[in-house]
This record gives C-alpha cells, structure tokens and sequence, in this order.
C-alpha cells in the first residue's frame, strides 16, 4: 500500500513537468519547422500611387515679398506670371517584372453650362506632353517624373476672351491630366493599369485656388501559381526535428505517468480474475470485510495455482476479496496463526496464465 500512496503523490508533479516538456517541444518543433521550409508562393501583389505638387510663380509687383507661393493657398488671378508643377507617378511590385507602359500629358479647357460642371459649352485640348513608350525587364517599379511650366494666362487670356464674345458668366477651368496605361508581366500573367492623376485650374476668377485629383494608391495581383515547398534552412530543419523527437518522448512519457498504458493490463487482470472465479467457484468465498492480518505470520504465495495446492493439503478455503476495483485483488487461506496470501494486481509482475 506504502509505494501506491508514493505514486499517487509524486504523479501529478510528473505530468506536469513532462507536459511543459511536451508544449515546449512542439512549440520549437513548429517554429523551426516554418524557419526551416518556406512555402514559394509565385503571386505578385503591385501597388500604384501618384503626387502632383506645385508652386505659383506670380508677376513682378510691391505686394509680395516673396514672388513665389506654395501649394494649398488662395491665388490673385491677376498676379499669376504661371504654374511650376511637378508630376510624379510611381508603380511597385513585390518581385522583379517586366512593363510596357506609355503616358503622356495634355491640358484641357472647358467653359461648362452650369456651376454644377454637369454640361459643357466649349472644350478645347492640348498635348503638353507627347506620348511615350517605355519598356522595363525585370524592375521592381517604375517612375515617372514630369515638370511643366503652365502659362496660367494664356489659358485665362483664351477663356476671358470667349466668356466676353458670347457674354457669358460661367465656371471654368483648365486641366492638367497625366495619362498612364501600363502593363506588367509575370510570365504569362500580366495586369493592366490605367491612372489619370489630375490638376485643375479655375479660370476667369478674381481668386483661385488650385485642386489636385491624385490617384490614391492602387493594389492589383497577378494570379497566384501552385505552392510549391523547399528547403530554406537545413540548420533550422535540423532543430525542429530533434525538438519533434524531444517531443514525442516527452509525449510518451506523460502518457505512462498518467497510466493510459495500463488499459491493457486491466483488460489481462480481469479476464484472469473471472477464469479464476469461474473455474475455482466451488473453494473460493468471498468476503466483504478486510481481515486483520496483525495476529498471524502472512506467507506470500506467487501464483493462484500454488495457493490452490495449500487448499488442497490444508482443506480451508480460499477467501476472496477485491481491493480496488479493476485493479487488485486477494486471495487467502487462513490455518493456524499463518495467512497464506495471493496477490492478483494490474501491476503484479508475477500475474502469469492460470493453468
């Protein structure tokens, strides 16, 4: 009875040093595992974006200390001398591709029909800048830089001059456009991209102030391929595969701490238990109370079949008694002051088949 108490002390500190054991195993077994394969995934994520800024340049005059004026404030018309502005366009892959793109620039004056810009009573266009083709093997991204000087008055000069041949008081403006197709290329797959970022000019105001459509940024995918996995890092690979063992083991042996091992060893001790009662029904009898074993000298019997030959030399039966259910067993014969004592026990190592 001492070393099944002792057991069932020291089992649960067991369990739960081999099950940190077990979790910390498969933890490193995981990471290192992830570290050391890497999953090829041929899919390509390309993001496009554009900034337009700008600065006015206004006429010589006594108002202004400065003759140049940033972005985002309100404008004299009439001492505008012109526009500087930079147009910057930006394309980004996460891999190397191939592009075939063109832009160009043009400007646009329209006169509209209503301060809502919903119809147009004159249009007019320009190229300010020529179209071009441009082809890029494999580059991560492409730029495009353009600078124009934009004469504020010509435009302002040709619309005051239409608004007073028809005597019109309506909105207008002029639009700087920055026009972009672009193809890029994975292999056989390839996206399209169309982008016209925008800068917009009113015309025939005492004040203005200049708006920017920028193209916001953009995110398109070339379609993914199949996943293909390889070897990245044998070191790393190594280590997951020694802490997948350390794991294992550890598994195992919390396993055996919490006895799931002995579901067979109950099954061997209740089959011998029932042969035994079975076939030795006649001289055993069961007891329900435990018997006092400080008045007598026990002698331990190794096998049932030697307690059966003392029964048969002494004629006393066999007394029966299960200890723990499922799991341990006792078998005596009492004569004199002797017990002569058989332990049938899932944990016996003497539990051999009864012939």
């Amino acid at each position: 009875m001492t070393d099944d108490k002792t057991k069932k002390v020291i089992r649960p500190k067991k369990i739960i040093i081999w099950l940190l054991i077990l979790v910390l195993g498969l933890f490193l077994s995981i990471k290192f595992l992830v570290m050391g394969i890497l999953n090829d995934e041929t899919g390509v994520s390309v993001n496009s974006s554009s900034n337009i800024d700008y600065k006015v340049h206004l006429k010589e005059n006594s108002y202004y200390e400065n003759n140049v004026l940033d972005k985002n404030m309100k404008y004299i018309a009439s001492l505008i001398d012109y526009i500087d502005t930079d147009i910057n366009y930006k394309i980004e892959a996460s891999k190397s591709l191939d592009y075939d793109y063109t832009y160009y620039i043009d400007a646009t004056t329209k006169v509209y029909g209503d301060v809502t810009k919903t119809s147009v009573l004159y249009q007019k266009n320009e190229v300010l800048v020529e179209e071009k083709k441009v082809e890029e093997k494999n580059k991560n991204n492409i730029l495009i830089n353009e600078n124009l000087k934009v004469d504020y008055n010509d435009y302002n000069s040709l619309i005051a001059e239409f608004k007073t041949s028809f005597d019109l008081n309506s909105v207008s403006d002029v639009s700087i456009v920055l026009h972009v197709n672009a193809k890029a290329k994975d292999g056989d797959k390839e996206i399209n991209i169309a982008d016209a970022p925008e800068l917009v000019i009113p015309l025939t105001e005492q004040t203005i102030d200049v708006q920017i459509t920028d193209t916001p940024a953009s995110s398109y995918n070339i379609l993914k391929e199949n996943k293909n996995l390889f070897l990245r890092n044998i070191k790393y690979f190594i280590i997951a595969f020694f802490s997948m063992l350390v794991t294992v083991f550890a598994m195992l042996k919390a396993v055996k701490t919490l006895g799931l091992n002995d579901y067979s060893k109950v099954g061997e001790y209740k089959k011998k238990l029932k042969k035994i009662l079975r076939e030795y029904d006649l001289i055993i009898a069961n007891v329900n109370h435990h018997i006092d074993e400080k008045e007598y000298e026990i002698v331990d019997v190794e096998s049932f079949n030697e307690l059966k030959d003392i029964h048969d030399n002494i004629g006393n039966p066999i007394l029966f008694k299960e200890i723990r259910k499922n799991n341990k067993s006792e078998f005596i014969i009492i004569k004199d002051n002797f017990i002569y004592k058989y332990i049938l026990s899932v944990n016996s190592n003497d539990n051999k088949k009864t012939k």
